[in-house]
This record gives structure tokens, C-alpha cells and sequence, in this order.
């Protein structure tokens, strides 16, 4: 999923005093943090005056700036050696999954041949490979056998959706209804909040201790989020500004949470480009670039510097370092060379794009110093974006260079961040990137087709990340875990505001960044889900998930007593029409990609 903190607001930077060209023109800028009012719920205004002391004593520090976004802002001090990167689990490991309930652990062909005609609200285009038995179940027949089918359905883009979503789709964005375990209070005021309340019918485990939960939107979610926790103002950020990272230990104390993440961030050569940008002038900015430098200067050794696209909690199934992705600035000259060096590049700027956040701009502007010192590149130009802006223009495939990019996989796999992000044909590959090998290996499973993109340098990883975020000490059990998502159902803390951004999407077929996923994790329910802390796989919606000898055909029993939001039964249907209205290439569902491996799909997407 696409991650990104937000944009453009007036700050003061404790670290560097420096000004930023706003968001839309050319950026050179170190690091900043920045402050923008926000709502304050009545029944918080006691304790959040006390911190509005300290937020109007440090309006007197301010200084003008404006920025840029992405994620994963860093943390206050080496804390390498406190993340627990040695205990995770191995993705192709058998996963804590209940898939009998003293039925067989094998589908018969009776079952799988004999469906029941769907009554639904959606009769459109199908997949063939899915079939309702009955009202709680289905099967699901693949094309060929996928070890990591059940890790699929852990992502929200395999949510049950309720009948009306497909009376209007759009409309269903500004209130979704959901099964989960919080439902909406009001509707979705963009750009301003979101607020959900605890589902009283929901059929799994009650929420431990929210009695409400209010997502307050920013601009620049990074750098005002945290500085508004700082006052009370908000309970939970999940962005801390790198211009803070030496002061997060005391600024929170014991609030201040890091845990592993399976993420990385990147800058992208968009395929249309590749004219502009041949192989050797990609392999050389790509060589000219200091990652350990970047990760030392913005971060403190506390992320990984990247040679690889899988990230170091999935370093089992990486490849070898790509040479392509290390620094090597005599390779660096050398691919420069034979390129034809700064003649060959002429008047042309090298134009690096990204969206609105202080640390990314921060980055760029370290980049475009590399690509100078190593290749003498001075024409270096800096674009930014505020966060939905930016992800628009990368869908819309209209940016003009190398394109920042953050990824968290929505299940543990290393398919999770190879298939949407460069499969041909993928709405997630906002790069373009298509190779036929690739895609077969994709195909295959092969854990071994980072060496491809190694070799076409298509990307450019920079750092693979590490979750950070802080909560004030009024709320309790706090986690965020190896996907990037909070545990807002296990908190105590009654009535509380998290800092997000603001979505770009908010319906499970179409949401694949990290505020969209945020909201809609708490709305919907899935098939299967991990547990936060043990990373073990195991039935919530489903009552049973049976496969047979061969792995082609699934069967799936929906649980009873399951319901939407507005009543409506959760059934095999639900899931059923979802996923086919996902898989229909109609629709353009950003989360098209992840039905690739069901019976019926390529017909749906010729």
C-alpha cells in the first residue's frame, strides 16, 4: 500500500533553520516542522489546555517554510538493536489458520461442481473461478496453486462489501458501511476529520477500551500531527518529522513506540520515460547515490539503508544486494560515461518528484547534492506535491522524472510488494514498469525476480524503514504492527484523536495508501486477519477455509452472525460480489491486481 504523511504548513525547525519554497515549486530545503489548528472534542478541552500552553509558547518560535510527503519520519536515537527484526516469522511458513472445525481439510469435487445461482445485488461481469454454494459458501478456483492464497485475504482489498455499495460506489466513500469493529459516526469530512464510534453488533472481539475514535486530518500530518500530540491536541501520531528525532525520547518518554516494518521506500523511473532516462543513466544516479549517507544524516542508523526491493524483516526471500542499488561512485562515472556524460544530458534537468513531507524534501535535496558531487550533475530541479495531489498525478502517470514512493505490503509476502508494484498491468504500478519475465516469475512465486528490476533498474531503493510513533500517556497498549497498522481495537484510552492524512480513497476495492487503509481497517472485517504482536494468521470472518489436494480450489465458510453496519447480513455474496466487482477491469479498481491468480480474471481484464 502507498504511505505518505501530508503537506504544507508554517513551522519552526529546533534541528535547521531553513525556508522551503512552497508545495508546487522547486524545493531545496533540509528539514522543518510545521503546526495547523484542529478540532478538539469537548470532553479533551480540560486536559488539552494545558497543552495549549506549550503550543502557543512555541508559536513565538516560528519560522516560515512549506513542504512536501511520503512516510516513515524516522525516530529520536539509534534504536536498531530494540526492533525486533530476529523474531519474525517466515512468510512461507504454515500460517496459524483454522481451516477445519472438525470439517475435512479438502474440498470434493461435488461441492465445487454443484454452485447455487447467486441472488445479489450485483450480476454484472463474474469470475469464473468464484461460485456460491450456498449463502455462506463459496469456492474459490485458481488458475494454478498460490502457497500464499490465504495471506491474500488478509488484505482489506478482499473485504465483504454490503449491497449498497453497488447502488453508487462514490457515494459509498463518504460513508462507508462496513462489518468491523467501529462504525461511522456522521460521514467523512474531507480534509478535516473522520470520526468512528465501536460497532455494538459486531460479531467478534468488543473494543477493548475506545468509546470513540477520531481520525483528525492534516495538511502536513507529519510535522503538525506530532507537534499537536506535543499539546494534547492528539492522542496518537504515527509520523514523527526527522527534524525531531533527537528530541522523541524526551518529548514522549515511555509514549514513544518503534516496532519492525515491512516497508521501503524508493524513487521510480516511470517506463514512459526510459527514453529520457536509458539504462546507463539510470544505473549511474542510481550508483551516484550515498543510501547509508541519507540513513545516517535524516535517520540516525536507525532504517536501513536498501539494496534490495524486500525488506530486511522478509531478507529470507530477498536476492543477493543488486549492484545496480549500492553506492559506487567510480561505477557511477563509468555508466555516466557511457551514457554519454553531461553532453549527452544538455539542457535537460534531472527532475526528482515528491510528495509533500519535510523529510522527503529533505532527501531530495540530499540526492540532487550526491548527483552533483559524484556525476556533476548541477541542473537538478525539486518537484512537490501536497500527498493526494502527488498519488493523482503518479495514477495519472504524468510526472517528469524519478518519482518517490513508499510501500507497505498488505500481507506477508514478498508478492506484496513485487506483483502491484510492478506487474504489468497493475493499477499500482504507477511506474509503468512491464517485463514479461518478470511477470512469469511473479507467476511462479519466485522469490528470486528482484534480480530483473536489478538488472532493468526500473527503481531505486533508498531505505527500508522501521515503524515509529508516539501516544500520550492517557492512552494505553499502543502497537503498530509489521504492516504499518495501529491496533486501535486493543487501546484503552475512551474517547481519543489520531493525526492522519487525508485518504485518497476510502472503500476497500479502491484504497491502497495508508490513511484510506488506516479508516477502513477499523470499518471492515476480513475472511482471515494477523494477530498484531504474534504476526499469526487466523479465521475471523471465516468460519472455515478448506483446500483441496491439488491447491486450485478453495472452499470458504462465512460464520454466522455476521452483519453490516446498516444490518444487512455479511454472506457468501458479499464477498463474492466484491471481489468480482474488483476484478472486473471496468471498474478500475486499484486492487484489481491482487484477484490475478482466480479462475476468470484474464477474461475480465483482456
Amino acid at each position: 500500500m502507498w504511505s505518505r504523511c501530508g503537506s504544507a504548513a508554517e513551522w519552526y525547525d529546533r534541528a535547521h533553520d531553513f525556508t522551503l519554497a512552497c508545495a508546487g515549486t522547486t524545493v531545496m530545503v533540509r528539514q522543518h516542522s510545521r503546526r495547523r489548528a484542529a478540532g478538539i472534542p469537548e470532553e479533551k478541552m480540560g486536559k488539552r489546555l494545558i497543552g495549549l500552553l506549550a503550543l502557543l509558547l512555541s508559536l513565538t518560535l516560528v519560522a516560515t517554510a512549506c513542504g512536501t510527503a511520503g512516510d516513515d519520519e524516522g525516530q529520536a536515537t539509534p534504536v536498531t538493536d530494540d526492533l525486533p527484526f530476529a523474531d519474525v516469522d517466515s512468510a512461507d511458513s504454515a500460517p496459524d489458520v483454522d481451516v477445519s472445525d472438525d470439517t475435512p481439510t479438502e474440498t470434493t469435487d461435488d461441492v465445487a461442481s454443484t454452485p447455487v445461482p447467486a441472488v445479489s445485488a450485483y450480476n454484472d461481469a463474474r469470475l469464473s473461478g468464484l461460485n456460491v454454494v450456498d449463502d455462506r459458501t463459496f469456492t474459490v478456483t485458481l488458475t494454478e496453486p498460490d502457497p500464499g492464497f490465504l495471506e491474500r485475504l488478509a488484505y482489506m482489498g478482499f473485504a465483504p462489501l454490503p449491497s449498497v455499495f453497488f447502488e453508487d460506489p462514490t457515494a459509498f466513500e463518504d460513508a462507508p458501511i462496513g462489518n468491523g469493529p467501529f462504525m461511522m459516526d456522521g460521514t467523512w469530512a474531507h480534509n478535516t476529520s473522520i470520526r468512528v464510534v465501536p460497532n455494538a453488533n459486531y460479531a467478534g472481539p468488543t473494543p477493548a477500551g475506545l468509546t470513540s475514535l477520531t481520525f483528525n486530518i492534516y495538511d502536513d500530518v507529519c510535522a503538525t500531527g506530532y507537534l499537536h500530540a506535543q499539546a494534547a491536541f492528539v492522542d496518537v501520531s504515527e509520523c514523527i518529522p526527522a527534524s525531531q528525532l533527537p528530541y522523541v525520547g524526551d518529548d514522549f518518554g515511555a509514549g514513544y513506540g518503534r516496532s519492525a516494518a515491512m516497508m521501503f521506500h524508493y524513487y521510480a523511473f516511470p517506463s514512459y520515460l526510459w527514453s529520457q532516462y536509458p539504462l546507463e543513466l539510470r544505473q549511474a544516479l542510481s550508483m551516484a547515490i550515498d543510501r547509508q549517507a541519507i540513513v545516517d544524516e535524516f535517520f540516525f542508523g536507525s532504517v536501513t539503508a536498501a539494496d534490495r526491493v524486500v525488506p530486511p524483516v522478509l531478507s529470507e526471500f530477498g536476492a543477493a544486494a543488486c549492484p545496480n542499488w549500492v553506492h559506487n561512485p567510480d561505477g557511477a562515472r563509468e555508466a555516466f560515461e557511457l551514457y554519454g556524460g553531461l553532453e549527452a544530458l544538455g539542457e535537460t534537468p534531472i527532475v526528482l518528484w515528491h510528495g509533500a513531507n519535510d523529510t522527503q524534501a529533505a532527501i531530495a535535496a540530499a540526492l540532487a547534492e550526491q548527483l552533483d558531487d559524484v556525476l556533476d550533475i548541477a541542473n537538478v530541479q525539486i518537484e512537490s506535491r501536497q500527498s493526494t495531489v502527488y498519488l493523482d498525478l503518479l495514477d495519472d502517470r504524468v510526472v517528469t522524472g524519478p518519482s518517490q514512493g513508499e510501500w507497505s505490503a498488505g500481507y506477508l509476502s514478498p508478492l506484496g510488494f513485487l506483483e502491484p508494484l510492478f506487474g504489468s498491468g497493475s493499477s499500482s504500478n504507477t511506474s509503468g514498469y512491464s517485463s514479461a519475465r518478470f511477470d512469469q516469475a511473479i507467476a511462479n512465486g519466485d522469490a528470486a525476480e528482484e534480480v530483473i528490476l536489478c538488472a532493468d533498474v526500473g527503481i531505486v531503493p533508498i531505505y527500508a524503514g522501521a515503524n515509529r510513533y508516539v501516544s500520550n500517556l492517557s492512552v494505553n497498549n499502543v502497537f503498530k504492527d509489521i504492516r504499518g497498522h495501529m491496533n486501535w481495537v486493543e487501546m484503552i484510552g475512551g474517547d481519543i484523536v489520531a493525526a492522519i492524512a487525508e485518504p485518497q480513497r476510502l472503500a476497500p476495492p479502491v484504497a491502497n495508501e495508508s490513511e484510506g487503509l488506516e479508516v477502513l481497517e477499523v470499518l471492515f472485517s476480513n475472511l482471515v486477519e494477523y494477530d498484531h504482536r504474534s504476526r499469526s494468521l487466523g479465521n475471523v470472518v471465516a468460519e472455515s477455509i478448506e483446500t483441496s489436494d491439488d491447491g486450485l480450489t478453495w472452499t470458504i465458510t462465512v460464520a454466522d452472525g455476521w452483519t453490516f453496519h446498516d444490518g444487512e447480513p455479511v454472506s457468501a455474496h458479499s464477498f463474492v460480489d466484491a471481489w468480482n466487482w474488483t476484478a472486473n477491469g471496468e471498474n478500475a479498481a486499484v486492487n484489481n491486481v491482487y484477484f490475478n491468480v482466480i479462475e476468470g480474471w484474464d477474461t475480465l481484464n483482456g
